[in-house]
Parts: C-alpha cells; sequence; structure tokens
C-alpha cells in the first residue's frame, strides 16, 4: 500500500524503501503517458528538498504547468550515494525506475536521469 495525496495541482506518492514519486498536474492516470525524471539528490539531502524546491517539486518552477513524474530514490548503501565500483546503488536506481514505471503512467521511451552534485556522480556511474 502506497499512501497518496491528491491535490489540485499535482500527486504525490511516497514508496516505503524507495522515496517520493510526484506527478505534475498534466500526468494523471487514465490519460497521456508521460516522461520520468529520476533525480539523484546531493550529498546530506537524502529528502532532496533542494531538489524539490528549486527544480522538480510542487513549489518548482517546472512543475505547475508540466506533464512529467519525477521519483526522487533514497540510496540502497544509505544516507549519499554510493560511487564506488562495488556500490548496490546502480541496480537500485534501475530497480526504483522500472517499479515508478509499472505503477504510474509512465512512457518508457522517456525516462531520464539527473543528478545533483553528489547525485551527478551517482548518474555518471
Amino acid at each position: 500500500p502506497r499512501p497518496t495525496t491528491e491535490t489540485t495541482t499535482s500527486t504525490t506518492t511516497t514508496v516505503p524503501g524507495t522515496g517520493l514519486v510526484e506527478c505534475a498536474p498534466g500526468c494523471k492516470h487514465g490519460g497521456q503517458s508521460c516522461p520520468l525524471v529520476v533525480a539523484l539528490h546531493t550529498r546530506g539531502d537524502p529528502g532532496a528538498r533542494w531538489l524539490r524546491f528549486h527544480l522538480f517539486g510542487p513549489d518548482g518552477p517546472t512543475f505547475a504547468e508540466g506533464a512529467f513524474c519525477v521519483v526522487f530514490p533514497q540510496p540502497a548503501s544509505g544516507r549519499d550515494w554510493d560511487v564506488g565500483r562495488a556500490s548496490l546503488d546502480p541496480r537500485h536506481i534501475v530497480d526504483v525506475a522500472e517499479g515508478v514505471i509499472r505503477n504510474h503512467n509512465i512512457d518508457r521511451s522517456a525516462v531520464f536521469l539527473f543528478g545533483h552534485s553528489h547525485g551527478a556522480l551517482a548518474a555518471y556511474q
């Protein structure tokens, strides 16, 4: 069971063990499938507050008129992304994205990976 909060502007879903999924107003179930942004947070911001406020969340500049979903995964390795060779995080990020694709109205050909600061290192890996 995933707790969901519906508002007039967006849909927010918390996925235990993986993170937060937010869908902009233009991306509703039953409508046209939407792109997915997998957004990896910077070091020390496991709640992705910076990304949510400045870019992708309901308070961000691209969200209100958007037609996309964004997932803010939590690292499998703990609080920050592990960018070492033996890291579990790359597979975990793919698994999180696959789960969102299965459970939301996502266009599989439009999945984008974005990382901010330390999250960019994890995205590059």
